[in-house]
């Protein structure tokens, strides 16, 4: 089973892909039973009959929520939720929390506009259902009739709140960000919890999307989506999405890097939309990171790839691998000349060179793992190790500057386009710790981490 979600330029942006390696064969015989795959597992309300009124009660201070711990424990943890309305969540990061346990197909679910990267929708007419499906009441909001917590598990409820918790945190520290003109507010999103979402395959097949979150930008709102997961995810790998926050302060960080930077996520080739997926991808892992405390980071089980064994994922991690017919395949996560060429590819080379090897790492997951480490790395040599909220400054100043790049050069070819991207960290860092009395790197210092982390450009950079 393939799971296909679209990753498209102003649509979505996912955690997480899978594939289950086999393809169902068309049936030829005239009569058919439906097919559904990557069926979803129930999760349910665990209070339906909740009803608040309209008084919008707050949560007691002190909200249990199942989460995993730093040992990826699942345990009730216990979180502030003061000042958060019990019905739907409604808070400064979310305008509501809605569930639906019915299908909603997702070729009229996608909004198609003109995005030049959509495919397989891109001729069903913009229905924006979820608006629509919303209207006709297959949305409902989700309330919470206990103010403490203390939801199952496996419910909807509880579901919500280990979202909206990750969620709140990254907004958080956007909040308290000083970014002068760059600063930006960020619209409030809607998060949708179990939302059945299965695309056509043929007549007799109907294909899940499961074992996945996503970020969605939509003509009239942004959403964060908690999908359910398979049977064989659930059977396998045990922690769900919702109880590992990092997958969720992860798809928020793609909402401040639409919001910063919108123009990027649709440039003017593919090439170049697959270097700035990348960008999108290792911002959102950062965002994660510096959002969430020491107990509630990125949680190294879950892996980009579902097979791997290495935490890839781990913005601290060095190396990012896979593993082939041939065994284990390791990589530094640097712009060496090897890293540099794939990513740069033009579609041409792509064609023509790049094996399976070198497509693992142009998927927008493991490149954005390259750069979360790559700036990460760089920002600490720069004396920002234990200042995670200076360090999601630089980014946006970053992202801003990546901006105005794509806006006033979208002639730019693929290897040019990544080293201006790359070279403009360096330009943010040296320019922000002149201007704020940082550590002020010494020529031999400087020269070492361009060593260490762009061996590719260390001979071009180092002369300037």
């Amino acid at each position: 089973m393939q799971i296909k979600l679209m990753l498209t330029s102003c649509l979505m942006a996912s955690f997480f892909l899978s594939s289950c390696g086999y393809m169902l064969k068309p049936n030829k015989r005239k009569e058919v039973k439906e097919v559904s795959i990557g069926d979803p597992q129930a999760f349910e309300l665990q209070d339906p009959d909740c009803d608040l009124g309209d008084d919008k009660p707050k949560f007691s201070k002190a909200v249990k929520i199942w989460m995993v711990d730093q040992a990826n424990n699942l345990r009730q943890q216990s979180f502030d939720l003061s000042n958060v309305s019990r019905a739907g969540l409604e808070s400064a990061a979310v305008s509501e929390a809605l569930y639906s346990s019915e299908d909603v197909d997702s070729r009229s679910f996608f909004y198609a506009g003109k995005d030049r990267y959509l495919s397989k929708f891109k001729d069903h007419k913009a229905l924006h259902a979820l608006e629509q499906e919303h209207d006709n009441g297959i949305f409902k909001k989700i309330s919470f009739c206990r103010p403490n917590g203390g939801y199952r598990a496996e419910s909807i409820e509880n579901a919500a709140l280990a979202a909206f918790v990750a969620i709140n945190e990254a907004n958080k520290i956007h909040k308290g960000l000083t970014l002068g003109s760059d600063g930006k507010a960020l619209n409030k999103i809607k998060l949708f919890v179990h939302p059945k979402l299965f695309a056509r395959e043929n007549d007799y097949v109907k294909e899940y999307h499961v074992d996945n979150a996503f970020w969605a930008n939509f003509p009239s709102f942004q959403l964060i989506a908690v999908l359910p997961h398979s049977k064989e995810w659930e059977e396998a790998r045990k922690l769900r999405f919702w109880e590992t926050p990092g997958v969720f302060a992860h798809e928020y960080g793609h909402h401040i890097f639409h919001t910063y930077a919108p123009f990027a996520e649709n440039p003017a080739s593919e090439e170049l939309y697959r270097i700035n997926n990348g960008f999108n991808e290792g911002f959102a892992d950062l965002v994660s990171y510096f959002s969430l405390s020491a107990r509630r980071r990125l949680n190294p089980a879950l892996m980009l790839s579902g097979e791997s064994k290495s935490p890839n994922r781990d913005v601290t991690n060095s190396t990012i691998s896979y593993m082939t017919m041939q065994g284990p395949i390791e990589y530094e996560k640097i712009y060496d000349s090897n890293i540099v060429s794939i990513l740069g590819a033009t579609e041409t080379y792509l064609i023509d060179h790049v094996d399976s090897e070198g497509r693992f790492l142009q998927e927008c997951h493991e490149s954005g793992a390259i750069i979360a480490y790559v700036f990460n790395t760089l920002m600490n040599g720069y004396g920002y190790e234990k200042n995670p909220s200076k360090k999601m400054e630089l980014l946006i100043s970053w992202l801003v500057s990546l901006e105005r790049q794509v806006i006033l050069e979208r002639h730019n070819g693929p290897q040019e386009h990544l080293e201006k991207s790359l070279r403009k960290m360096l330009t943010t860092l040296d320019h922000h710790g002149s201007k704020e009395g940082a550590l002020e790197l010494t020529p031999g210092k400087k020269k070492e981490l361009i060593e260490e982390l762009f061996p590719h450009y260390q001979r071009k950079w180092g002369n300037n």
